[in-house]
């Protein structure tokens, strides 16, 4: 119904390029011949679907944020970035302000939540002068990560989610005086209170985004 209302506000000021655009609702995606529509709307819920029809059809494919894993085609467009995109925006960020002849960061995960491709697709985006160290976190004790991570000389952590196992792993840095720099691929949470930390911001109009403190 938002959607809908929408679009019939733009219909009453003229459309878009003297274009009436109306929404419609495409129930499957098996046919072989590409249904009369302009672009597909992506929901997250319905994104590799969509993907996958707008790379069949060569059809835009428009979604809120990038795919999580980076992957993508060239009918595929997005508002915001994915995960991957803004893991290799904070990460350069950190290695630009590091000075040690070889940065170490750590990406730090949820053992169970995260797939293997995208652990895969964001380590790939770490420049070669940086030193990439996986920390799951979940099954392991905060403090034994926050130990081994600081043992290892690691500056910044980027962390790919949040929670309570976030929250115990910033708790666990305080009270073992690690201070990395967190980079907060989503928004940070309240135990990163007094922590150094970065996340994403959008920039100027048109400029897409960048790293925030």
């Amino acid at each position: 119904r938002l959607l809908t209302a929408w679009f019939d506000e733009v219909n009453r000021h003229g459309g878009i390029f003297r274009r009436r655009i109306e929404l419609a609702s495409i129930a499957s995606t098996t046919g072989d011949t590409a249904p009369p529509v302009l672009a597909l709307l992506a929901g997250d819920d319905a994104g590799a679907r969509a993907t996958s029809a707008g790379e069949k059809w060569r059809i835009p494919v428009l979604r809120v944020t990038a795919e999580p894993c980076g992957e993508g085609h060239r009918y595929g467009f997005a508002l915001y970035p994915g995960v991957v995109e803004r893991a290799r925006a904070l990460v350069r960020h950190a290695i630009a302000r590091d000075h040690s002849p070889r940065p170490q960061v750590a990406v730090v995960y949820p053992a169970e939540r995260t797939s293997r491709a995208l652990l895969d697709a964001v380590a790939a985006e770490v420049p070669p002068l940086a030193v990439v160290k996986p920390a799951p976190i979940g099954a392991a004790k905060s403090e034994d990560v926050v130990r081994t991570l600081r043992a290892a000389g690691v500056g910044s952590a980027l962390l790919l989610g949040a929670g309570d196992d976030f929250e115990e792993l910033i708790a666990s840095a305080k009270l073992l005086g690690w201070d990395p720099l967190f980079l907060w691929v989503g928004p940070p949470d309240r135990a990163a209170t007094g922590s150094r930390a970065v996340g994403v911001q959008p920039a100027a109009a048109g400029q897409g985004f960048k790293p925030g403190e």
